[in-house]
């Protein structure tokens, strides 16, 4: 019985070769990252094809001036990225999106995320965890 540990490349074969459906919607990318550093923000790049790639920012800020949690997108066409700001997303139990956002469109399909942000620990000692799950139509 051959019991090798699999490297990272068999590991990514291996996701690449998984399809994930939900109705008429594919995933496209989903992760689970504890941030280096809560107060930064957390840029990820997604390549859509070897033509296309997109930067999602994610803005996690306090705002006590307007107390509860808020979202706002901003589109930087010029540069490929969208930015979230997410403002008073500090729950332990997490804060996000209910429904997926539309993030542009694709080859002739929609693309959607989907997140969630933790605020992990107590006091001056936190770091955040982000989940997304990234669609696109069918």
């Amino acid at each position: 019985m051959d019991n090798k540990i699999p490297v990272l490349s068999d590991l990514k074969e291996l996701k690449e070769s998984i399809e994930v459906h939900s109705g008429n919607y594919s995933l496209v990318d989903s992760n689970s990252i504890i941030l280096f550093d809560p107060n930064i923000p957390l840029e990820i790049e997604e390549m859509f094809d070897d033509s296309f790639r997109v930067t999602i920012r994610f803005l996690i800020e306090k705002d006590d001036a307007n107390p509860g949690q808020h979202i706002s997108v901003n589109v930087k066409t010029d540069t490929n990225t969208v930015e979230y700001l997410c403002l008073n997303f500090d729950s332990p139990f997490g804060t996000g999106t209910v429904k997926p956002i539309e993030m542009g469109v694709f080859n002739e399909k929609k693309i959607y995320i989907h997140f969630w942000i933790y605020l992990l620990g107590q006091h001056d000692k936190v770091s955040r965890k982000l989940e997304y799950s990234i669609w696109k139509e069918r």
